[in-house]
C-alpha cells in the first residue's frame, strides 16, 4: 500500500526540515509526500531527493484551501495529513500500513500525538485502542493523527471545509468535520477506531494552550463546527457542543475563584468564541 501524505507550510523551515528528515529516515518506503508550498522553501528540496515529493507552489491561504488544492495529486492508497512541525518516529509508516493491512474493514485510524522530548501527549489522550462513536469522535480526533484508507472511502466526496480551519475566521475544526463526515459514512461498519499507542510527534508546550489568542481561535472553531453540523441535520449529537460549553463556564468561574488571571481570560474567551462562532456561522450559512 502506498502513503500519500499532505502537507503545506509558509516559512517554518527548520520544521520542514525535521519533518522531511523523518520521512527519508522511514523503514517503509513507498510513500509521497504531496507539498503545496506557500512561501520559499523549493530550494530545501533537493536534500530529499530520496524521497517522492509532489511540489506545488500556491498562493497564501487557509489551511482547509491547500489541502483542498492537493487531493487532485493522491496517488497511494492511504491517506495522511500532516503539518510542517510534525515529524514520525521511523516505524510510523510501517505500522500504519501494517494495521491497515491486518484490518482491512478499517476506513479512519486516528492516532495519538506525542512530544517526545517532554513526553507530553497532546491534551492528555488515551493510550489505549477504542472504537470511534458519534460523541468520541469530537475529543479523538486532531489534524495529524488522521490516517484514511482510500479504498475505503471510495464513494465519500473527500474535502476539507473551506470556512473552517487555521487561517481563516473560524480558525479550528476542520480536521474534525473531516473525521465525521467519513465516520459518518462508515459507522454501520464500524469502521473508524483511535489507536492511543500509536504517536504522531508534535512539540506539546503547555504554554500555548493557554495564550488568549488560541482560546478565542478554538472557541470560534469549535462553536462554527457545531454550528455546521446543526445545520446539515446532525444536531443530535449537539451536546457535544454543550457539554463543552458548560465546561468552558465552569473552568472561567473555577479560575477567577483562584484569581488565575492568565486561566480564567483564556477560558473566558474560549466561552465567547463558542458562542460566537456557532451564531455568526449559523447566520451566515442556515
Amino acid at each position: 500500500m502506498k502513503i500519500s501524505l499532505l502537507l503545506t507550510s509558509r516559512d517554518k523551515r527548520e520544521e520542514l526540515k525535521r519533518f522531511f528528515l523523518s520521512c527519508v529516515q522511514q523503514t517503509y518506503k513507498k510513500f509521497e509526500v504531496i507539498f503545496a508550498d506557500q512561501g520559499d522553501n523549493y530550494d530545501l528540496l533537493a536534500n530529499y531527493k530520496d524521497i517522492n515529493i509532489v511540489y506545488r507552489k500556491i498562493s497564501l491561504c487557509s489551511l482547509s484551501k491547500a489541502r483542498n488544492l492537493m487531493l487532485p495529486y493522491i496517488s497511494g492508497d492511504i491517506l495522511m495529513l500532516a503539518d510542517d512541525d510534525c515529524w514520525y518516529e521511523e516505524f510510523f509508516f510501517e505500522k500504519i500500513v501494517t494495521y491497515f493491512i491486518e484490518y482491512k474493514s478499517i476506513a479512519l485510524l486516528l492516532c495519538n500525538v506525542k512530544d517526545p522530548f517532554s513526553n507530553r501527549i497532546y491534551a492528555n489522550r488515551p493510550v489505549k485502542d477504542i472504537k470511534i462513536n458519534s460523541s468520541n469522535i469530537f475529543f479523538l480526533s486532531t489534524s495529524i493523527g488522521i490516517c484514511v484508507n482510500l479504498h475505503n472511502v471510495s464513494g465519500l466526496d473527500l474535502h476539507f471545509k473551506e470556512q473552517l480551519g487555521v487561517g481563516t475566521y473560524y480558525g479550528a475544526g476542520e480536521d474534525v468535520y473531516f473525521a465525521y463526515e467519513i465516520f459518518q459514512t462508515t459507522k454501520h461498519q464500524g469502521q473508524v477506531m483511535y489507536k492511543g499507542s500509536m504517536f504522531v510527534y508534535h512539540p506539546v508546550i503547555l504554554s500555548s494552550f493557554t495564550k488568549k489568542e488560541k482560546g478565542l481561535s478554538y472557541g470560534l472553531g469549535t462553536g462554527a463546527l457545531a454550528a455546521a453540523l446543526f445545520i446539515s441535520g446532525n444536531n443530535k449529537h449537539f451536546f457535544w457542543f454543550v457539554d463543552i460549553f458548560a465546561r468552558s463556564i465552569v473552568a472561567t468561574f473555577f479560575y477567577i475563584i483562584l484569581f488565575n488571571k492568565e486561566l480564567s481570560s483564556f477560558y473566558l474567551l474560549r466561552t465567547k468564541g463558542l458562542l460566537l462562532g456557532f451564531w455568526k456561522y449559523y447566520k451566515q450559512n442556515r
